[in-house]
């Protein structure tokens, strides 16, 4: 399902202005996640929700992406592990979004490392014919990441200028 039609109508989809640039997409309104989320399930993706608050260790998140991704159970419990695990998930219907909500809540380091293990198993996937989409959401709206490989990490459509995060939620 990653081929897109050359259409107008698919250049407006959530999907399509996403996967154009990368396979992220940062948020910081609730709303606007969720709304998103409505429209990907609407279009037949799986979705699969994170709460990075609650990772208070990375035993927990370990353990969190392990059962919600449905890893295999040789999977090792660390980021090499988790790199090579996320290219034998299954893909289903139209898509996965895998959605990490308070992202900002982990250290630095760890979301750059997530970041670039997502996004390269979403690349993996596109190459398999399958869509792999990561919806960033933050709940400081001057959160910043460093370039995965040769890109920038994107807000979303909404909040794409720094004014329209200023705002109060």
């Amino acid at each position: 399902m990653a081929v897109f039609r050359n259409h107008l109508t698919e250049w407006h989809n959530h999907d399509w202005t996403i996967l154009r640039n990368g396979s992220i997409s940062v948020y910081w309104r609730q709303e606007y996640l969720n709304s998103d989320i409505e429209w990907f399930q609407k279009e037949k993706y799986n979705v699969v929700r994170f709460d990075c608050a609650t990772w208070t260790n990375e035993d927990k998140m370990h353990q969190d992406l392990y059962d919600k991704l449905k890893l295999p159970d040789y999977y090792g419990s660390n980021y090499d592990a988790l790199d090579e695990c996320l290219e034998d998930i299954e893909i289903k219907d139209t898509g996965l979004i895998i959605a990490f909500e308070h992202f900002d809540h982990l250290q630095k380091d760890i979301r750059q490392i997530l970041l670039d293990i997502f996004d390269r198993a979403s690349r993996f996937h596109l190459l398999m014919g399958n869509r792999v989409i990561n919806l960033i959401q933050v709940d400081n709206p001057d959160t910043e990441f460093e370039p995965i490989k040769a890109y920038n990490i994107n807000w979303n459509r909404r909040e794409w200028y720094t004014a329209d995060r200023k705002q109060s939620k």
